[in-house]
C-alpha cells in the first residue's frame, strides 16, 4: 500500500512493507556514527578537568593529603600540619579543602581509600590521635563502638601518670 503526501513530483512517499522509502538511519545524519558521538562536557566537569590532573582525582588527594602531613616515625601515624576545627569540644580534628569545600581530612582519606562511609557509622582513629590522616590508622565503627574506645582511652589516660 502506497500513500503520497503531496502531489508535487520528488516529495517523499510513504510505502508500508516496502524499505526503500524511509527515512535514513540516524547513523547517516550530521553527527555520524551514534558511536563517535560524545555529550559536551558540562561547566562543573570542565573545571574538574583543569583544577586536577591526569593522574586522577585520588591521587590528586592522596598527593594534597602528603603534602599537608608529616610521617611520624615512631607511631606511623601521618599527622596532619594543616588547618583544624578549632579547639573546642569535639575539636582540633584534620580539615582541608576539597572542590570549594571544607572537609574532614581523615574522612576524606577513609572515602578516597575505602569508599563512601555507610549512614550510622563513623570513622575512629584506632592510634587515637585526631590529626592522624592515615587510612591504616582509621577505622569504620559505630557510634557506640567509638564512644566506648574513647572511654577506654580516657580511663587508660587517668591510670598512667
Amino acid at each position: 500500500m502506497t500513500a503520497d503526501k503531496s502531489n508535487k513530483p520528488g516529495a517523499p512517499r510513504l510505502t508500508i512493507g516496502d524499505n526503500a522509502d524511509l527515512p535514513p538511519r540516524l547513523e547517516d545524519w550530521h553527527l555520524g556514527p551514534l558511536e563517535s558521538y560524545k555529550p559536551t562536557p558540562t561547566r562543573a566537569q570542565r573545571i574538574r578537568a583543569l583544577r586536577w590532573p591526569a593522574a586522577g582525582r585520588r591521587q590528586a588527594i592522596r598527593d594534597k593529603l602528603a603534602a599537608y602531613s608529616i610521617a611520624h616515625p615512631e607511631t606511623g601515624c601521618a599527622i596532619w600540619t594543616g588547618g583544624t576545627s578549632g579547639s573546642g569540644k569535639g575539636g582540633n580534628y584534620p580539615r582541608m579543602c576539597l572542590d570549594g569545600a571544607t572537609v574532614a581530612a581523615h574522612r576524606a582519606a577513609w572515602i578516597n581509600e575505602n569508599g563512601m562511609i555507610p549512614p550510622r557509622k563513623q570513622i575512629d582513629h584506632k592510634c587515637r590521635n585526631r590529626l592522624c590522616v592515615n587510612p591504616d590508622h582509621l577505622e569504620l565503627v559505630t557510634h557506640r563502638e567509638n564512644m566506648r574506645r574513647r572511654d577506654a582511652a580516657l580511663a587508660e589516660q587517668r591510670r598512667t601518670p
